[in-house]
């Protein structure tokens, strides 16, 4: 009669090669004179004496033996042993035959999935082969221990074409200024009567106060942070560069949010450089953030992040 239900797709159906019965319960599986090792007990038809028998309770295999579940005799007559191959096994699925429906929740494992090295890596180790134009390298977080008269970033000219700062300056003093000079290549602050040009735009309170000035010592990039209620410091973030050209200067811009001396929230937007010094002829080494007044508290911070145009 046909097959009822779903053709099976897999499966080889071998006759095994007759076995002799002797005193023993443990007999070799052959066929065609050959080892044959099945699945599993539930993978034969076996019948003795004319009965077929129940696999796991009559006998088991292993490897490629069989074990009845009391010794025979030589009387007794093993009729045939049928190997069903794999026939209930679903083989290897078709290409693109796998979807979401047919795996489990949490079926997929760590071990099962790539962990380090190319992308993708998913347990937090570092990654490789990942795009470097435009991206940002954290540089260093920087952060006085105690309360400094001016916080020094030593920046490389050449590592990096922009750097770009995140972070939170606080004062010791009520109602100062943020200044910002350019440190040299070695480190000493660059610093000129009237070579620093700068422009800023303060907001507040319905209101706003543009400032610029193109022949300063320093960059007055932030007015009158903090007042008497001790609502002190600034949070900004800042873009520095190109810091390794020998045809533009080295510039800074960015924006900053405070408390001014009238307690007012105020939005800051900066920017400005130093116009004669380029970084590509040595004259970048750094930035340096400090108040015209008081110190910079040792629980300001600030991020520095190196960015290249290729």
């Amino acid at each position: 009669m046909p097959f009822i239900g779903q053709q099976p797709i897999t499966g080889a159906y071998s006759k095994l090669d007759a076995i002799t019965t002797s005193a023993t319960a443990t007999y070799n599986l052959l066929l065609g004179g050959s080892a044959y090792s099945p699945a599993s007990a539930n993978h034969l038809l076996v019948s003795l004496n004319g009965v077929m028998q129940a696999p796991q309770d009559s006998f088991t295999v292993s490897g490629s033996t069989i074990t009845f579940a009391s010794a025979l005799t030589s009387s007794d007559s093993i009729d045939f042993i049928m190997a069903l191959g794999d026939v209930l096994n679903i083989g290897v699925p078709s290409d693109g035959s796998v979807n979401t429906n047919q795996l489990s929740n949490n079926a997929v494992t760590m071990d099962k999935l790539a962990t380090s090295g190319t992308l993708p890596a998913l347990n937090g180790s570092a990654l490789t082969n990942l795009p470097t134009q435009g991206a940002m390298t954290l540089i260093g977080l920087y952060s006085p221990s105690v309360n400094v008269a001016t916080l020094d970033i030593t920046l490389s000219a050449s590592a990096h074409d922009y750097y770009k700062l995140f972070g939170w300056l606080d004062n010791t003093s009520d109602s100062v200024n943020a200044y910002f000079r350019f440190l040299n290549s070695a480190g000493a602050s660059v610093g000129g009567g009237s070579d620093y040009h700068y422009a800023r735009v303060k907001a507040e309170n319905a209101a706003t106060a543009p400032s610029t000035d193109n022949a300063h010592g320093y960059i007055d990039w932030a007015p009158t942070i903090g007042n008497s209620t001790s609502e002190f410091g600034i949070g900004f973030e800042m873009t520095v560069g190109p810091c390794n050209s020998t045809y533009y200067p080295v510039q800074m811009h960015g924006q900053g949010f405070f408390h001014d001396e009238g307690s007012y929230a105020s939005l800051n937007l900066f920017g400005g450089g130093y116009v004669s010094k380029k970084g590509g002829d040595g004259d970048f080494g750094g930035v340096r953030l400090y108040f015209d007044a008081g110190n910079v508290k040792d629980n300001s911070f600030v991020y520095v992040y190196g960015m290249n145009k290729t």
